[in-house]
Protein backbone atom coordinates (compact mmCIF):
# COMPACT_ATOMS: atom_id res chain seq x y z
CA UNK A 1 0.00 0.00 0.00
CA UNK A 2 1.70 3.34 -1.13
CA UNK A 3 -0.58 5.51 0.78
CA UNK A 4 1.84 7.62 3.58
CA UNK A 5 1.78 5.59 7.54
CA UNK A 6 1.11 8.96 9.17
CA UNK A 7 -1.82 9.51 6.94
CA UNK A 8 -3.04 6.23 7.70
CA UNK A 9 -2.38 6.45 11.60
CA UNK A 10 -4.10 9.70 11.30
CA UNK A 11 -6.96 7.92 9.77
CA UNK A 12 -7.63 5.27 12.25
CA UNK A 13 -7.94 2.59 10.30
CA UNK A 14 -9.04 -1.10 11.01
CA UNK A 15 -7.20 -2.91 8.28
CA UNK A 16 -5.10 -1.92 5.53
CA UNK A 17 -5.06 -5.02 2.65
CA UNK A 18 -7.42 -7.80 1.96
CA UNK A 19 -5.48 -10.08 4.97
CA UNK A 20 -5.78 -7.50 7.92
CA UNK A 21 -9.24 -6.12 7.03
CA UNK A 22 -10.41 -10.62 6.46
CA UNK A 23 -8.80 -11.20 10.15
CA UNK A 24 -10.77 -8.41 11.39
CA UNK A 25 -14.13 -9.27 10.23
CA UNK A 26 -13.46 -12.97 11.23
CA UNK A 27 -12.57 -11.23 14.93
CA UNK A 28 -15.86 -9.27 15.47
CA UNK A 29 -18.14 -12.15 13.63
CA UNK A 30 -17.08 -14.11 16.32
CA UNK A 31 -17.89 -11.02 19.12
CA UNK A 32 -21.54 -10.41 16.86
CA UNK A 33 -22.43 -14.03 17.68
CA UNK A 34 -21.63 -13.35 21.59
CA UNK A 35 -23.37 -10.36 21.92
CA UNK A 36 -26.42 -11.03 19.55
CA UNK A 37 -25.53 -7.67 18.16
CA UNK A 38 -26.85 -6.57 14.86
CA UNK A 39 -24.33 -5.26 12.14
CA UNK A 40 -23.99 -4.18 8.26
CA UNK A 41 -21.59 -3.62 5.91
CA UNK A 42 -20.95 -0.71 3.83
CA UNK A 43 -18.66 -1.05 0.68
CA UNK A 44 -16.88 1.67 -1.27
CA UNK A 45 -15.59 1.66 -4.88
CA UNK A 46 -13.44 4.82 -5.19
CA UNK A 47 -14.50 6.18 -9.03
CA UNK A 48 -10.96 7.45 -9.53
CA UNK A 49 -9.00 6.40 -12.49
CA UNK A 50 -6.04 8.64 -11.54
CA UNK A 51 -4.54 9.46 -7.82
CA UNK A 52 -5.86 6.75 -6.05
CA UNK A 53 -4.13 7.77 -2.87
CA UNK A 54 -4.92 11.26 -2.49
CA UNK A 55 -8.59 10.17 -3.22
CA UNK A 56 -8.40 7.54 -1.03
CA UNK A 57 -7.55 9.58 1.80
CA UNK A 58 -9.61 11.85 1.15
CA UNK A 59 -12.65 9.50 1.55
CA UNK A 60 -11.03 8.34 4.18
CA UNK A 61 -10.63 11.13 6.59
CA UNK A 62 -14.16 12.53 5.21
CA UNK A 63 -16.02 9.41 6.92
CA UNK A 64 -13.72 9.04 9.58
CA UNK A 65 -15.15 12.60 10.66
CA UNK A 66 -18.79 10.98 9.93
CA UNK A 67 -18.66 7.28 11.68
CA UNK A 68 -19.52 6.50 14.98
CA UNK A 69 -17.07 5.56 17.35
CA UNK A 70 -18.65 1.86 16.90
CA UNK A 71 -18.14 1.95 13.44
CA UNK A 72 -15.06 0.86 11.94
CA UNK A 73 -13.15 1.65 8.71
CA UNK A 74 -11.24 -0.38 6.49
CA UNK A 75 -9.29 -0.55 3.16
CA UNK A 76 -9.30 -4.14 1.87
CA UNK A 77 -7.28 -2.82 -1.24
CA UNK A 78 -6.09 0.96 -3.17
CA UNK A 79 -9.53 1.09 -4.52
CA UNK A 80 -11.56 0.05 -2.29
CA UNK A 81 -13.55 1.25 1.34
CA UNK A 82 -15.12 -0.62 3.53
CA UNK A 83 -17.10 0.16 6.87
CA UNK A 84 -18.31 -2.45 9.62
CA UNK A 85 -21.46 -0.23 11.05
CA UNK A 86 -22.03 -1.76 14.44
CA UNK A 87 -24.30 -2.14 16.51
CA UNK A 88 -26.81 -2.16 14.31
CA UNK A 89 -30.10 -0.12 16.22
CA UNK A 90 -32.02 -1.04 13.69
CA UNK A 91 -32.13 -1.26 9.77
CA UNK A 92 -34.00 2.47 9.28
CA UNK A 93 -31.42 3.55 11.29
CA UNK A 94 -28.35 2.17 9.42
CA UNK A 95 -30.14 2.81 6.22
CA UNK A 96 -30.27 6.77 6.84
CA UNK A 97 -26.43 6.97 8.13
CA UNK A 98 -25.60 5.12 5.24
CA UNK A 99 -27.39 7.58 3.38
CA UNK A 100 -25.85 10.87 5.19
CA UNK A 101 -22.44 9.18 4.40
CA UNK A 102 -22.39 8.48 0.46
CA UNK A 103 -24.51 12.00 0.33
CA UNK A 104 -21.60 13.55 2.16
CA UNK A 105 -19.56 11.93 0.01
CA UNK A 106 -20.73 13.08 -3.09
CA UNK A 107 -21.37 16.30 -1.76
CA UNK A 108 -18.08 16.60 -1.43
CA UNK A 109 -17.29 15.64 -4.96
CA UNK A 110 -15.81 12.64 -4.14
CA UNK A 111 -16.92 9.95 -6.62
CA UNK A 112 -17.62 6.43 -4.80
CA UNK A 113 -19.83 3.44 -5.98
CA UNK A 114 -21.68 2.17 -2.93
CA UNK A 115 -22.70 -1.13 -1.64
CA UNK A 116 -24.63 -2.07 1.44
CA UNK A 117 -25.47 -5.22 3.14
CA UNK A 118 -26.56 -6.20 6.68
CA UNK A 119 -25.59 -9.20 8.40
CA UNK A 120 -28.12 -12.24 8.00
CA UNK A 121 -28.69 -14.53 11.20
CA UNK A 122 -25.91 -17.20 11.20
CA UNK A 123 -23.74 -15.17 8.69
CA UNK A 124 -20.19 -14.30 9.05
CA UNK A 125 -19.37 -10.67 8.04
CA UNK A 126 -16.84 -12.21 5.66
CA UNK A 127 -20.16 -13.02 3.53
CA UNK A 128 -21.57 -10.12 4.33
CA UNK A 129 -19.01 -7.96 3.17
CA UNK A 130 -18.83 -9.95 -0.11
CA UNK A 131 -22.73 -9.18 -0.86
CA UNK A 132 -21.59 -5.50 0.21
CA UNK A 133 -18.70 -5.62 -2.10
CA UNK A 134 -20.79 -7.25 -4.95
CA UNK A 135 -23.50 -4.25 -5.04
CA UNK A 136 -20.21 -1.60 -4.73
CA UNK A 137 -19.01 -3.51 -8.34
CA UNK A 138 -22.48 -3.75 -10.18
CA UNK A 139 -22.38 0.08 -9.15
CA UNK A 140 -19.49 0.87 -10.47
CA UNK A 141 -20.06 -1.18 -14.09
CA UNK A 142 -22.96 1.20 -14.46
CA UNK A 143 -21.10 4.24 -13.77
CA UNK A 144 -18.92 2.85 -16.42
CA UNK A 145 -21.31 1.64 -18.99
CA UNK A 146 -24.31 4.37 -18.30
CA UNK A 147 -23.66 5.31 -21.93
CA UNK A 148 -26.75 3.59 -22.38
CA UNK A 149 -25.66 0.45 -24.36
CA UNK A 150 -27.10 -3.12 -23.19
CA UNK A 151 -25.14 -6.36 -22.82
CA UNK A 152 -25.18 -8.06 -26.34
CA UNK A 153 -25.15 -5.20 -28.22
Amino acid sequence: MSIKRKELDDIELTGVGEPVWFTALVRETAQLDQTGVGAAVLSLRLNQDEDNERHAIQVLNLLRRLLRPTDQLGQPSKTAISVLLAPLESLRDTASHVHTLTTALNDAGLSVSAGFAHRREGESLLDTWARAEAQSDRAAFRLKHKSGLRLGE
